[in-house]
């Protein structure tokens, strides 16, 4: 623990130390411990503050080593920090695994927090790789929050896992919040992940793999072979009047590619807690806001069944965009939006939106499609699964293919075997 304290010290002012390879060779116990991150980090009269020009650039191994009951970020004075066991990377992080990781909302250090995520609070042009984060408590700060990387600048996330973790926005309404990564700024790939988490005082931009991809070139995220489980409560705490954005696998999407990626995420709404001009839009179960069709054409082979719950009955304005599968899709030209091939929600699910008034349209903003339809016996049964591989075309050796068993995952068809003692997700392929 001392040991990498003063390493992540001398990388303050040592730019060698930060593109070295390290490997971990045991695992490291915080408990009681204040704990500093390695890169991102600068210090001036005794206070850190977050830099990206200070990443750590180089390779670390943790062979599968458990960080632990990290609690305190506060060595000395902080001032917008990263928080994460990096700070800020653009190296390779790998077989790396975080128990018990508590970001308190009461800790004076989360107020500003620049970004915060599980693993690396910042990314930009790396990679982390076969890392897992469970059993934590993370708060988001006044910017992005994600399970694996809290912001992303173009890199690449594979073959990670966040489970038995809970989120929660303490009320900055323009934070964003995602399973795998908080928000993302630059093309980057997503796959193979896996979350299983609650997400508290929802407000907007949050998704249970990516919260947010937002920037303006044109070259797609790739989102595949993800999976996500656990629930949504919505909180109205923040300073808009709309609560909006919130997806089960991405909250907001720009220039985004998604195939074979599912969701059971379910919602629970209080109505009641939204007074005056409050409103909820822009919600469903894969995907909130789909900003322009255009840049969501390679959205396939994608299920979400979660619910979307109301403890109230709608009120004037309330509601906007919710959906059983994308919530709201905004066009230049006002193109009508075409339901997507080869994906899937619950008919009971999207029957019970609309019997409640709850699936709205308005003027020019062209609001989201349930997807194709199919009861939920039919997507729990091993039905689904086969459905998706026949539409993927999976027969050719070492082709991923959706699997399906009675008692893991709740029999929802995931892509991968996942063993939770040892973080690790094994793609399922034919042989």
């Amino acid at each position: 623990v001392e040991e990498w304290n003063d390493y992540a010290t001398q990388m303050l002012t040592k730019s060698a130390m930060r593109s070295d390879n390290y490997v971990l060779i045991a695992d490291l116990d915080f408990t009681g411990q204040p704990f500093l991150p390695f890169g991102g980090l600068t210090r001036s009269a005794g206070q850190y503050s977050f830099a990206s020009s200070a990443a750590f650039s180089g390779t670390f191994d943790g062979q599968s080593h458990v960080i632990k009951n990290i609690s305190s970020f506060t060595h000395g004075s902080m001032n917008k920090p990263p928080l994460g066991i990096f700070g800020a990377s653009k190296g390779t992080i790998k077989f790396l695994v975080v128990d018990n990781m508590e970001i308190p909302q009461d800790k004076a250090t989360i107020i500003n927090a620049n970004y915060v995520g599980g693993i690396c609070a910042y990314q930009s042009g790396g990679s982390v790789e076969n890392c897992a984060v469970i059993n934590s408590t993370l708060f988001a700060g006044s910017g992005p929050l994600g399970g694996i990387t809290g912001g992303d600048n173009g890199g690449t996330i594979s073959n990670c896992a966040v489970y038995n973790t809970v989120f929660t926005n303490p009320g900055t309404q323009g934070t964003t919040v995602g399973g795998i990564v908080g928000q993302i700024s630059a093309p980057t790939s997503v796959n193979d992940c896996y979350v299983n988490a609650s997400f508290k005082n929802v407000q907007s931009n949050t998704g249970g793999i990516v919260g947010q991809i937002y920037y303006s070139n044109t070259t797609k995220t790739i989102v595949e072979r993800c999976f996500a489980q656990g629930s949504f409560s919505f909180s109205t705490a923040g300073g808009s009047s709309s609560v909006s954005a919130n997806g089960g696998i991405v909250g907001y999407a720009r220039n985004l590619n998604m195939q074979n990626c599912g969701s059971t995420i379910d919602m629970s709404v209080n109505l009641v807690s939204f007074t005056g001009d409050k409103s909820l839009q822009k919600t469903a179960g894969a995907i909130g806001f789909a900003d322009a069709v255009a840049d969501i054409e390679g959205l396939e082979y994608c299920y979400a069944t979660g619910k979307i719950a109301f403890s109230d009955k709608r009120g004037d304005n309330k509601m906007a965009g919710i959906n059983a599968f994308v919530g709201q899709v905004t066009t230049d030209d006002k193109v009508v939006y075409k339901v997507p091939e080869n994906c899937y929600s619950v008919e009971e699910n999207y029957k019970a939106l609309v019997s409640g008034d709850y699936v709205r349209s308005s003027g020019d903003r062209i609001y989201g499609a349930p997807a194709t339809l199919k009861p939920q016996a039919f997507v729990q049964s091993g039905c689904l699964a086969k459905q998706l591989n026949d539409d993927f075309g999976a027969t050719k050796v070492g082709d991923v293919y959706w699997g399906y068993s009675k008692t893991a995952f709740d029999g929802y068809p995931v892509p991968f075997a996942h063993d939770e003692s040892a973080g690790v997700l094994a793609l399922l392929r034919v042989k």
